[in-house]
């Protein structure tokens, strides 16, 4: 069993299409590391870069994923859609309480954010890859099945 917070890669997570499978493995390595830097306590050194980076790399997959899924006519499009938009906005909403209480620290009333940032940056870390385990073992796998027989 995976440690909490941890995510490894797993053949069945393979899509067969190599791109897709080279971001997943990046974006699993980008949420490992984010891992370890709040169980490092490098949280204001590294948490940041890795949030960015973990940002760039989950639109460019998204754009990548979806535009398979219009090009090929993924009959589940819709809920891909769906299941990104969620993801994206989840992430930016906990994104932007992070970077908040980076700028204004003082003006927070939540001492959860102010005082405990890695335990907020676990609680991000948390959601994202719980979305991503999820995400990849169902909708993902759909599409990928669906791709399987048309490339």
């Amino acid at each position: 069993m995976e440690p909490i917070g941890l995510v490894e890669w797993h053949s069945d997570y393979e899509s067969g299409i190599a791109e897709i499978d080279e971001q997943h493995k990046h974006i699993i390595e980008t949420l490992n590391k984010l891992y370890y830097a709040v169980q490092d306590n490098r949280i204001e050194q590294e948490v940041n870069t890795l949030i960015e980076e973990l940002d760039f790399y989950t639109s460019a997959h998204f754009a990548l994923e979806e535009g398979y899924a219009r090009k090929y006519g993924f009959p589940e499009f819709d809920e891909l859609k769906k299941s990104h938009n969620f993801f994206r906005n989840t992430y930016l909403e906990m994104r932007s309480h992070y970077h908040y209480r980076q700028v204004n620290p003082e003006s927070l009333n939540s001492l959860y954010i102010r005082d405990y940032p890695g335990q907020y940056a676990l609680q991000l870390l948390s959601v994202m890859n719980g979305w991503f385990v999820f995400h990849i073992n169902t909708i993902d796998r759909a599409l990928f099945s669906f791709l399987r027989d048309r490339l």
